[in-house]
């Protein structure tokens, strides 16, 4: 484990139909589009804050894919911070009040 301060850390949460929230820290999950709106928003939040770190959560039934995208862009947008973690039942409690 590495510890991270929380306003370092990104986290991105991928639901079961492939729609994407994000937080930084401990906020509250926003949506964003996949495309454009979803790379402007890795570039921007990087580009604020180098030491960022992007933590991934995919649902376990959404789809692989929707895993590789995320990676794929990530790479493409030079990030290379990043971590993968399994999503929890606390991460599904927060998306749900969110309306996710």
């Amino acid at each position: 484990k590495v510890e991270i301060a929380a306003s370092n850390l990104m986290t991105l949460m991928v639901v079961q139909n492939g729609n994407i929230y994000w937080k930084i820290g401990t906020g509250k999950p926003k949506y964003v589009a996949w495309g454009k709106e979803f790379r402007k928003l890795v570039i921007d939040e990087n580009k604020a804050n180098p030491r960022l770190v992007t933590l991934i959560k995919v649902d376990r039934k959404a789809k692989y894919q929707d895993m590789i995208n995320i990676l794929d862009e990530l790479n493409l947008d030079n990030v290379t911070r990043f971590s993968l973690a399994p999503m929890t039942p606390q991460d599904k409690q927060e998306l749900a009040k969110v309306g996710a």
